[in-house]
């Protein structure tokens, strides 16, 4: 059942498990970014605060960006360096002690993050092939596996709107 929503080539399991767990560990670290800054950190509530929406800003304005730098160079080249600069910024959250120190980590984190996740998707396409399309883009986020799974076994979707029976 799962096996078969699943992608076949063992390169794009390797890259969905990565995946899976990358978004794990985002799910259960950003939560917490807020309390990091504030009391380990020392820095003012209001401050962390526009930081980390200047976080989420920067990746929103910066993903088509990223995208059109995908489509020109190719994915692998872009997502290499992406990844080299979220890494750079999540580890310089570790050693912040003024606001410019967090807005510079954040920076770098939300560059690298807003071109990721469109390299992931492309480059996770290219290995499932043309065959497998609607699989792999359900299989590509994490939190729909079950679902696409789920939805193999159900029956195709009806047009008759929900609570009325289907006429014959």
């Amino acid at each position: 059942m799962l096996r078969d929503a699943l992608p076949t080539r063992p390169e794009a399991r390797r890259m969905l498990i990565g995946t899976a767990f990358s978004s794990l560990g985002r799910g259960l670290t950003l939560p917490f970014l807020y309390i990091y800054l504030t009391e380990v950190r020392h820095l003012p509530g209001s401050t962390v605060g526009l930081l980390i929406g200047w976080f989420g800003l920067l990746t929103l304005v910066v993903s088509p960006i990223g995208g059109t730098l995908i489509d020109r160079y190719g994915a692998r080249r872009v997502v290499l360096p992406a990844l080299l600069l979220e890494a750079a910024g999540m580890g310089l959250l570790a050693l912040v002690d003024n606001t410019w120190l967090a807005w510079t980590a954040l920076t770098l984190g939300g560059l690298g993050a807003s071109c990721i996740w469109a390299g992931q998707t492309t480059i996770f396409s290219s290995l499932t092939g043309e065959g497998s399309g609607s699989a792999s883009s359900g299989c590509s986020s994490p939190c729909s596996i079950s679902a696409s799974a789920s939805a193999r076994r159900s029956p195709a979707p009806s047009s008759t709107p929900p609570g009325r029976a289907p006429s014959s």
